[in-house]
C-alpha cells in the first residue's frame, strides 16, 4: 500500500469529524426535508498514479440515483458510469454525502471497469472541487489521483424546488 493511500483514511475521519462539528452553523434557518432525483456530472484529470500519462488521464462519470435530504445532510446514492481514470469504462454505485452548510462532501464508489477488474474510489472536497483516489481491488499497484470538478444538479435542483 503506498504512503498517501495510507494518509486517505486519516484525512477522511477528519473530514468527517469536521462536517458533524459544523451542524450547528444553520442556526435558525428552515430545513429542507425529502426524496428527490439526482444527476452529477464529474470531470478531472489523473494528476498521480499508474494511468497519469495517456488516453485514460481525463475522467468523466455520470451518476443518476436518489436524493434523500435531512438539511444540511444531503445523501445521494446511485448508479455510475466512468470514463477514464483505472479504465476505459466502467460502471458501479456511489454513495455521496454532503453538508449544504459548510460545502465539505465525502464520495465512496464501487466500480467493475473494462479490465474486468473491481476497482474503488473515495473522494471528498469543498463546493465544487476536491480530489479522488481510485484504487484496483486486483493490483495495489494500479492506483490513480484525479483532481476534479463534480456538477451537482439534483442537489441544485432540490434546493431550488423545495
Amino acid at each position: 500500500m503506498s504512503p498517501l493511500s495510507r494518509s486517505a483514511l486519516p484525512a477522511l475521519a477528519c473530514l468527517t469529524v469536521l462536517l458533524a462539528c459544523t451542524d450547528s452553523l444553520a442556526g435558525g434557518v428552515p430545513r429542507r426535508e425529502g426524496f428527490g432525483w439526482d444527476i452529477q456530472l464529474e470531470g478531472g484529470y489523473a494528476v498521480a498514479g499508474d494511468k497519469v500519462w495517456g488516453d485514460l488521464s481525463f475522467f468523466g462519470r455520470a451518476r443518476l440515483g436518489a436524493l434523500f435530504v435531512g438539511e444540511p445532510w444531503y445523501l445521494a446514492v446511485g448508479p455510475v458510469v466512468t470514463a477514464g481514470g483505472l479504465a476505459e469504462i466502467g460502471g458501479g454505485l456511489q454513495v455521496e454525502l454532503t453538508h449544504l452548510y459548510n460545502g465539505l462532501w465525502g464520495q465512496l464508489g464501487l466500480e467493475c471497469n473494462d479490465q474486468p477488474r473491481l476497482q474503488v474510489h473515495i473522494a471528498a472536497g469543498f463546493s465544487i472541487g476536491g480530489l479522488e483516489w481510485q484504487q484496483s481491488i486486483h493490483d495495489a499497484g494500479t492506483w490513480a489521483l484525479i483532481v476534479k470538478l463534480r456538477i451537482p444538479i439534483g442537489i441544485a435542483v432540490f434546493g431550488f424546488t423545495h
